[in-house]
């Protein structure tokens, strides 16, 4: 089958999925030596939130136009203050609208916390990639064991899209002539579509959690857990960050994150991926998508292909 340049046209047939097998773990010593702790899937990091997730077996969706639909909403809500509220949200992909997510606050709160809003659509779509379960769905929301919010995946056309609700379509460049540069890594290894949409989302739930104009410091890598073998690796942040503007900021990786996927479909191969942050001609850092979990000789061979693209 052709690999197609759209997402929209894209077949879910060509969706490869993860064995159960969990890769194996990098030595204790490369860890405490070059890693800091990754960002966990587990919830355990968030203890007061919760989610159920309730799904409809019998109402498939386009599995790739869920996915599509996820990241571009966890891109929108990303680039915000997280620790502000926004009224019912609609998300849906121009290029992909046959799955539709609305995340709605439990009545009589009119509002949603965005930052709750970003766990609920993350831990409710990794989870069902990680099951194969591509069908509607309805994701309960709790915090402190108190029902607050619902997402709810939809084939379009169904459920409720109240005209109130703020619809996210195409997003639109950052500005400060932020262009971020990708390309593949020599002898890259394939990585499946689920693993690298789940890995590129966890790494804007991770990123959300910060202001999006503050400066990237302290991460080395994120990963989405043993079930996805992929991480986000981030070979300068063993160096000083820059003196003087502009300052690589969240929002510039949050927003790399979705154009990397992008960049994946046009060149038609999902392979490792090196990703160089600029504006203008300022070199700002680096991250990498890569297959597996990072260990010391992984970094270090990384850091010197990423700093000369």
């Amino acid at each position: 089958m052709a690999f197609l340049r759209s997402f929209t046209l894209l077949s879910a047939a060509t969706l490869t999925y993860l064995s159960n097998a969990a890769p194996a773990a990098p030595s204790k010593d490369s860890i405490d030596a070059v890693l800091q702790q990754a960002s966990n899937f587990s919830l355990a990091n968030h203890p007061h939130f919760d989610i159920r997730i309730h799904p409809r077996a019998n109402m498939p969706v386009n599995s790739l136009s869920m996915l599509v639909n996820a990241l571009d909403a966890l891109t929108a809500i990303g680039l915000t203050d997280h620790r502000t509220r926004s009224p019912p949200m609609h998300f849906y992909s121009p290029g992909n609208p046959h799955v539709i997510i609305d995340v709605n606050p439990k009545r009589p709160a009119t509002t949603i916390l965005n930052e709750l809003a970003t766990l609920c659509i993350y831990y409710g779509i990794a989870d069902m990639a990680g099951r194969r379960q591509y069908t509607e769905a309805v994701f309960d929301c709790l915090w402190d064991n108190v029902y607050v919010a619902e997402v709810i995946i939809s084939n379009r056309g169904r459920l409720a899209t109240a005209s109130n609700k703020t619809t996210t379509g195409s997003l639109k460049p950052l500005g400060d002539h932020f262009q971020p540069r990708f390309f593949y890594l020599a002898n890259a290894k394939n990585i499946d579509l689920a693993t690298a949409f789940v890995t590129a989302m966890n790494a804007i739930r991770t990123f959300s959690s910060r202001g999006s104009t503050e400066v990237v410091a302290g991460y080395i890598y994120t990963d989405p857990g043993p079930q996805w073998d992929a991480s986000i690796v981030f070979p300068d942040a063993h160096r000083p960050v820059r003196r003087l503007p502009p300052y690589l900021e969240y929002r510039y990786v949050i927003f790399s994150m979705r154009l990397a996927l992008i960049y994946i479909f046009e060149h038609r191969r999902i392979a490792e991926l090196g990703i160089t942050f600029r504006i203008g001609d300022v070199y700002l850092g680096s991250a990498l998508l890569i297959k597996g979990k990072p260990d010391q000789i992984a970094v270090a061979t990384l850091d010197a292909s990423a700093t000369t693209a």
